[in-house]
């Protein structure tokens, strides 16, 4: 940047010496001379062209360093919001000596407003202000430094800066006589970053929660097939079982015909046979519904007979209260009434086995879309579905019951 500060203040010290020894010559102090190898007028002489020689030479580096500020401040401007240079007292006070380009549209503060070293502190915003202090420890130390942290403008506004600065260290007085800065007004692109990260973080959650559908709907894809493949299996194994099945029942029967008086053992093992078999019949028949994938037949079907279709197909145990709040004005279902009845019959099936003790079971029904949306609702007060099973009732063939 030009001239070294401590050949500044060397010259200055020598030139102040020249002028004492002067002043001393001037008052007659001759003892000061005293042991010249050269004639007193010479001695003097020498003092004033030597005065004169120092005093032209720090006029010279005075305008060296002014020029060199200028340019410092010319650059300063070009490649950044604004330049400053601060003066560090001996007591350690900061006094502002210029600033240059938009420091006041920046901080709203004028030049003198930030005066001093409190003065440049009290613009740091409290959560930085840590991070500025140690800036300026480094500098005092005479290093140079480049720090980024937020200021709070006059009217309250938080900017960030990008402060670089560089000290002028006096190896004579062993500390920093200057230091020269500048500050860029770096907000637009913390924001930027900060706006990019951000969308960066829910770019991956989009990518996170889009893999997670890709994956469950192939999920739900094999599943289909599978459960496509099942229907297949389970058509064919259906009705390669109705036939035995309907040989045990017929035999049960014919048993029954031909023992009218059979002892309580055989009567026992018998009614196990005859239920069992029916209830082997019942799965084969739900297997060969459950392959067949019937297309539903809808019709216009009041509500209320399709609730007492599904009550007359049901059994609740006796210990079981069972009411039912059905709208007067409610408007026809327009659905499958057998496939409806079946899903409202399996319901609450579901409901009474809920309640082993005994409980209430509500059926309602209303139109909360008029002509549009019928609601039926079956409640009860059982044990309820547990949490982890919300998500699978809807799955063919779920069952929590230990025989499948």
């Amino acid at each position: 940047m030009g001239i070294e500060a401590e050949s500044y203040a060397q010259l200055k010290q020598r030139l102040a010496r020249a002028e004492a020894t002067l002043n001393a010559l001037r008052r007659g102090e001759v003892d000061l001379v005293i042991g010249a190898t050269e004639p007193l007028v010479v001695r003097f002489k020498t003092l004033v062209d030597e005065k004169e020689r120092l005093f032209q030479e720090l006029k010279r580096q005075e305008q060296a360093l002014r020029e060199s500020e200028a340019r410092y401040r010319v650059i300063s401007e070009l490649i950044s919001d604004y330049a400053y240079s601060f003066r560090i007292e001996a007591d350690g006070e900061w006094t502002l000596e210029w600033v240059t380009g938009a420091f006041e549209r920046i901080t709203g503060y004028a030049p003198e407003e930030a005066n001093g070293r409190r003065g440049w502190i009290d613009l740091v915003h409290p959560d930085h202000a840590p991070l500025a202090l140690e800036h300026v420890e480094r500098l005092l130390s005479g290093q140079d430094d480049v720090s980024e942290y937020q200021i709070v403008r006059k009217d309250g506004e938080a900017r960030w800066l990008r402060d670089h600065a560089h000290p002028m260290w006096d190896e004579a007085q062993g500390r920093v006589l200057r230091i020269y800065g500048a500050a860029e007004d770096i907000t637009a692109r913390v924001q930027a970053e900060t706006a990019l990260r951000e969308y960066a973080e829910r770019l991956e959650d989009m990518v996170e929660a889009r893999t997670g559908e890709l994956l469950e709907a192939q999920e739900q894809l094999l599943r289909e097939e599978r459960l496509a493949l099942l229907g297949q299996l389970a058509g064919a194994v259906a009705h390669e079982l109705r036939h035995p099945l309907g040989v045990i029942t017929n035999v049960a029967y014919y048993l029954k015909m031909k023992l009218p008086s059979p002892d309580e053992a055989f009567s026992e093992h018998l009614e196990i046979m005859e239920a069992e078999a029916k209830a082997a019949t019942k799965i084969v028949s739900d297997l060969l519904e459950f392959g067949r994938m019937v297309q539903p037949e809808r019709a216009q079907v009041g509500v209320s007979d399709l609730i007492d279709s599904a009550l007359e197909g049901s059994t609740p145990g006796e210990n079981i209260r069972v009411s039912t709040r059905i709208e007067s004005d409610l408007s026809p279902a327009f659905v499958d009434s057998q496939q409806i009845a079946q899903v409202l019959r399996n319901l609450i099936r579901n409901a009474c086995e809920s309640m082993p003790e005994g409980g209430d079971l509500t059926i309602s029904a209303d139109e909360p879309m008029p002509q549009e949306t019928i609601r039926i609702q079956v409640s009860d007060t059982g044990t309820g579905i547990p949490p982890e099973n919300l998500q699978k009732i809807f799955k063919p063939l779920f069952t929590t019951k230990p025989r499948g």
